[in-house]
């Protein structure tokens, strides 16, 4: 819809006089979408929607079926289901709500969501440490960084590495 806005408000001719006084007299005007509050809502959870499904496609790619002895889930399935348990959040909210206390509200489930997702890179680190640990070599220091590199991406697993 903005992309079709944005097109056709190009094809208006700003030398076109005779229009130009006639949409300024008419108290029309260009409105610059870009600005509107909604149209960044929008791209904002554009952008949140394609970095969740980024990390949820990242860990179905890369974390193996390793058992969590504490639930019998594995550590795959408990990762996913906690970021979905994140994400859940917003299912709760008007998220375009582009008020304060809209406002307000996404700002504090998207910290939640972020609390959230911490745990689960904190819990990834975890097992990456554990098994670079009981590595014996470097060929095998190497086997598990190739298994862990699509998470390099994310801030948090980036500084576990760089601690070997």
């Amino acid at each position: 819809m903005f992309e079709t806005w944005k097109a056709e408000a190009k094809k208006i001719d700003p030398s076109d006089r005779g229009t130009s006084s006639l949409r300024q007299r008419q108290g029309m005007q260009m409105v610059d979408i870009e600005k509107n509050p909604i149209f960044r809502r929008l791209t904002t959870i554009n952008q949140f929607r394609y970095n969740h499904n980024q990390l949820k496609q990242i860990i179905l790619k890369t974390l193996n079926k390793n058992s969590d002895h504490t639930s019998g889930r594995t550590f795959e399935e408990k990762a996913l289901n906690d970021i979905q348990e994140a994400y859940s959040q917003f299912l709760h909210i008007n998220v375009l709500d582009i008020s304060k206390e809209g406002q307000d509200l996404w700002d504090a489930t998207k910290r939640n969501y972020d609390n959230k997702i911490d745990k689960v890179e904190s819990q990834i680190t975890i097992a990456l440490k554990e098994r670079l640990a009981s590595t014996g070599n470097a060929n095998e220091m190497f086997k598990v960084f190739s298994f862990f590199k699509p998470l390099f991406s994310r801030q948090r697993i980036k500084g576990a590495i760089r601690e070997y």
